[in-house]
């Protein structure tokens, strides 16, 4: 009976056939990856079908509610209830799930058509077409997190002549197949419809 050990095969223990064959036999202490014999530290893990590096670090669900890593002293994932920090939120990237820091941001628009971007640029638009504030991109469905939602922000100035000053008469937010509008016709009230 012949056994190896690989990096793949240390949580599940050595693969053995029962004739023998040719092959690479690491000293102990060291597992075989590829062609070459490594520190099993150094394997990292093998979770749900993937090898994860030594020490990595990820949420195992939706919710980043299960914090897990990778040990390297015995190759096996450990893991433990925790979320997110407050000033997180958690996001899927290739399969795996990641707490990443919210980056807050503030688009404004004030009196006679001033605009100030999320970036900091300003400028003036005097118009009455519909001005897109913020929208969601187009991507494939398997490149985007079905947890956040697809949205359009507009503004709309006054119908008025360009020689005049014009403001805001209403701004409207598209999401879940809803419109909100806030409009300055209705003080005190925002239209769903």
């Amino acid at each position: 009976m012949s056994c190896v050990e690989t990096c793949e095969s240390l949580a599940s223990g050595p693969v053995c056939s029962d004739t023998c064959t040719e092959g690479c036999q690491c000293d102990e202490g060291f597992a075989l990856r590829g062609s070459r014999c490594i520190p099993r530290r150094e394997c990292g893990c093998s979770f749900e079908g993937r090898q994860l590096a030594t020490n990595q670090t990820f949420w195992m669900d939706i919710s980043c509610h299960f914090l897990c890593y990778c040990n390297s002293s015995d190759n096996s994932v450990y893991c433990e209830n925790v979320s997110c920090k407050d000033d997180e939120y958690c996001l899927e990237e290739n399969g795996l799930y990641y707490c990443h820091v919210r980056t807050d941001a503030s688009c404004i628009i004030s009196g006679y058509g001033h605009y100030l971007t999320f970036d900091g640029y300003s400028f003036d638009f005097q118009s009455s077409c519909e001005l897109v504030l913020c929208t969601t991109i187009s991507r494939p469905r398997v490149e985007r997190s079905d947890t956040f939602p697809a949205f359009t922000v507009t503004a709309k100035n006054e119908d008025r002549d360009t020689s005049l000053a014009l403001w805001v008469k209403q701004v409207q937010v598209e999401v879940f197949n809803y419109n909100i509008v806030i409009h300055r016709a209705y003080k005190y009230t925002v239209l769903v419809s």
